[in-house]
C-alpha cells in the first residue's frame, strides 16, 4: 500500500477558514494480497510555530470535497482522525485521492505563526496490518521507514470585517444619495485597502469622508488625506489605508445617485486587503440596499385657488400620499414656473430673494418648511423633515402668493416633482 503527500497549501492562510493543505493519492501494488486494504485512521502532525493550539479542526475530505471524518481535539500536536464505519477499504482496482483541510482557529492571532503539516512516517497511516509495514511513500520504498511527506509552510494571517450601510432603503432617482458604510475591522492585522462595489442603479459621485473610530483619515473639504481615496468610477471605490486600523470601525460616508426605477433588493460588497493577503470578503452584517419609489397614491385637494394679485393673497394645495417604506429623511420639492393659456408666466421668486411658493407639513399657516424653486437645493436641511410610516398617510401644503404683476388668468398651471432623501 503506498500513498503519496503532495503539499497544497497557499503560502498565506486566514483565521477561521479551512483550507486544502495536502493531496494523498492511495493505491495498491498488485502483489499485495487480496488486492484490499483497509485504511482505519491518519494520523496529523502539526509543526511550526503556531501549533496544534492555533488549528480547530482538521479533516479529511474526498476528491469532490465531501467530508470523511473530521476530529477538533488534538493530543499534543497530533490530531488522528479514524475512518468512520470501521475502515475505508482500499481496492486495488482505484486510485483513491484525499485531501487534508486545516481550519484555523479564530483564537490563532499574533505576529509570525506558521506551520507545517507532517505525516511523519508510514506509521502515520493506519491499516488493517497491525505493524504498518505494508505502507510505503511513493519513491522511497518499503524498507525504508520513519521518512515522512509534509506541506510547505503557511504563514497565519488575522483578516475579518463586517459590513453595513445606512440607508437601507431609499427613492427612485435622488441626486446626491449619503450613504454611511461602516466597516468594522475584527482582525489583529491592519487593513490597507479597501475596495467597495455598490450594486447595480447606483452612481458613486463623491467620498465625502473617512474615519477610523471619531479619527478623520480623509477629508478633502479640510485637506486631511492620511488614507488614500485611489478612486472612484460608476459603483467602485478603492481606498489605500496606512498606520492603525484594526479592532474597530472605519466609517466611509459617500453619495451616489439613485436609479430612476424601483430596483430590488441587494448588497454592497466590501473586499479587504492586507500586508501579504488580498481579496478577503467582508461579512454583509446588514449592508442591503433597495430602491423603490417612497411615495404612492399621490393626490391633490384644493384648498383655496382664487385670489387677488396684492402680493399677500394666496392659493393653497394639500397634497396626500401613502408611503411605501418605514424611513427618516427629508422630502425635496421642486416646481415648474406657472404658465397660463395665453402663454403668460407666474414666476416662483424674484432675483432680489423674494419668494412666492412655500411648502408646510403642518396646518399652521404662519409657518412654512421650505422656500420652493424651480430646482432642487441640495444644500443641508433644505427639505420638509418627515418621519414616513406606511401605516400614516402624509400631507403636506402647498402655498402659492400672488405677486402685483401676476396677469389676471383662470388658466393657470403647472408641473411639480418631489423626491424623498433618506436619512444615513
Amino acid at each position: 500500500f503506498y500513498y503519496n503527500g503532495t503539499s497544497y497549501n497557499p503560502a498565506v492562510m486566514n483565521t477561521q477558514q479551512a483550507y486544502a493543505v495536502m493531496n494523498l493519492s492511495l493505491n495498491i501494488t498488485p502483489d499485495t494480497g487480496d488486492g484490499c486494504v483497509n485504511l482505519t485512521a491518519i494520523n496529523i502532525t502539526i509543526a511550526g510555530i503556531a501549533g496544534a493550539g492555533n488549528i480547530s479542526a482538521i479533516e479529511i475530505r474526498n476528491s469532490t470535497g465531501v467530508t470523511i471524518v473530521s476530529n477538533t481535539t488534538s493530543v499534543g500536536d497530533n490530531f488522528t482522525l479514524w475512518m468512520p464505519g470501521g475502515g475505508l477499504n482500499i481496492s486495488i482496482k482505484y486510485n483513491y485521492t484525499f485531501f487534508i483541510y486545516m481550519n484555523i482557529s479564530p483564537l490563532a492571532t499574533g505576529e509570525n505563526l506558521n506551520f507545517t503539516v507532517n505525516l511523519t512516517s508510514n506509521m502515520s497511516i493506519v491499516t488493517n496490518v497491525a505493524e504498518n509495514n505494508n505502507v510505503s511513500i511513493v519513491g522511497i520504498g518499503p524498507g525504508i521507514p520513519n521518512r515522512s511527506a509534509s506541506s510547505s509552510l503557511s504563514w497565519i494571517q488575522d483578516m475579518h470585517s463586517n459590513i453595513s450601510v445606512t440607508p437601507h432603503v431609499v427613492d427612485t432617482n435622488v441626486t446626491n444619495q449619503t450613504f454611511v458604510i461602516i466597516l468594522t475591522n475584527e482582525s489583529s492585522d491592519e487593513i490597507t485597502n479597501v475596495t467597495i462595489t455598490l450594486p447595480d442603479g447606483y452612481n458613486i459621485t463623491n467620498v465625502k469622508y473617512i474615519k477610523y473610530g471619531s479619527t478623520i483619515l480623509y477629508d478633502p473639504v479640510s485637506g486631511t488625506n492620511t488614507s488614500h481615496v485611489l478612486g472612484f468610477e460608476a459603483r467602485n471605490i478603492s481606498i489605500n489605508f496606512t498606520g492603525k486600523n484594526n479592532r474597530g470601525n472605519i466609517t466611509i460616508n459617500i453619495t451616489a445617485h439613485t436609479n430612476v426605477t424601483n430596483i430590488t433588493t441587494q448588497s454592497i460588497t466590501v473586499m479587504i486587503s492586507g500586508f501579504n493577503i488580498t481579496n478577503i470578503s467582508a461579512y454583509p452584517l446588514n449592508a442591503s440596499v433597495t430602491i423603490q419609489q417612497i411615495a404612492a397614491n399621490v393626490s391633490i385637494k384644493t384648498a383655496k385657488t382664487a385670489a387677488y394679485n396684492n402680493g399677500t393673497d394666496y392659493w393653497e394645495f394639500n397634497i396626500t400620499f401613502n408611503t411605501t417604506t418605514n424611513v427618516s429623511g427629508v422630502l425635496q420639492f421642486k416646481m415648474d414656473n406657472w404658465l397660463d393659456s395665453a402663454g403668460n408666466t407666474l414666476g416662483l421668486n424674484t432675483t432680489d430673494g423674494t419668494y412666492y411658493a412655500t411648502l408646510r407639513s403642518n396646518t399652521n399657516a404662519s409657518s412654512y418648511d421650505i422656500n420652493i424653486t424651480t430646482q432642487y437645493n441640495n444644500s443641508a436641511g433644505w427639505g420638509v423633515p418627515l418621519n414616513l410610516s406606511t401605516l400614516t398617510p402624509v400631507t403636506i401644503y402647498l402655498r402659492m402668493v400672488i405677486p402685483t404683476t401676476a396677469t389676471v388668468s383662470s388658466s393657470w398651471w403647472t408641473v411639480y416633482r418631489m423626491v424623498f432623501r433618506a436619512t444615513p
